[in-house]
């Protein structure tokens, strides 16, 4: 009762057989602001404060730290270039 017809379609196409785990809206959340750390540190080269103090947290400070520091370690493993 989630999906239409044609979006369900589209699910089973891409994911039939899979086992896949959908994450919760806080798991959301603490994944997005590690990626916000990640964009304000990384890439705009904000300090560590000021990269804390743009984030709205509602979750743990902990959680979202962890995340940025996997974001980080996945993505050092890649060569990713601008488009252009």
């Amino acid at each position: 009762y989630v999906l239409d017809k044609s979006n369900f379609l589209n699910l089973c196409e891409y994911f039939g057989g899979c086992n896949i785990t959908i994450p919760t809206i806080n798991e959301l959340e603490i994944l997005l602001n590690g990626l916000l750390l990640y964009q304000y540190i990384d890439i705009d080269r904000l300090s560590y404060e000021q990269a804390i103090a743009n984030i709205t947290l509602t979750e743990n400070l902990r959680d979202v730290k962890e995340s940025y520091h996997k974001i980080k370690e996945v993505l050092s493993t890649y060569d990713i270039q601008p488009r252009t």
